[in-house]
């Protein structure tokens, strides 16, 4: 994991970007070079790809950039309280976050009926003891 090694290599681009390969977003706050977190497209990029809420944490130019925000949204929907306003107004951006918004509310009324299910039910597991 990256938060097991040194800071001078959570902070080389090359490692960075393989942990993410491996660990996904959640090696974010192990990254020790803020520029590299933030401001490096490659990085951000695979960052985005993983969790699109991270685009809150980028510097402004990437906020600005179409393409990085079209990733950010396909994994969160909350990205255009984020983005310049040209960019929120955008038709295309704005139909694809209500699709996520609406994926994400399915997502989370399977989550709710599996964990709120009742325990008779065959098809349900039961988290209880």
């Amino acid at each position: 994991p990256l938060y097991s090694l040194p800071e001078r290599f959570r902070a080389d681009k090359e490692i960075v970007l393989a942990a993410i390969g491996s660990e996904g977003q959640y090696c974010y706050d192990y990254i020790a070079s803020k520029e590299l977190r933030e401001s490096d497209r490659d990085v951000v990029a695979a960052l985005l790809a993983e969790d699109g809420s991270l685009l809150q944490w980028c510097c402004e130019e990437f906020k600005a950039d179409r393409s990085l925000v079209r990733m950010a949204l396909k994994s969160c929907s909350e990205v255009l309280r984020w983005i310049p306003p040209h960019l929120q107004a955008d038709k295309e951006l704005k139909a694809i976050a209500a699709a996520r918004a609406k994926e994400e509310k399915s997502l989370l009324k399977q989550l709710e009926d599996a964990v709120c299910a009742p325990v008779s039910s065959p098809n349900r597991f039961w988290l209880g003891r």
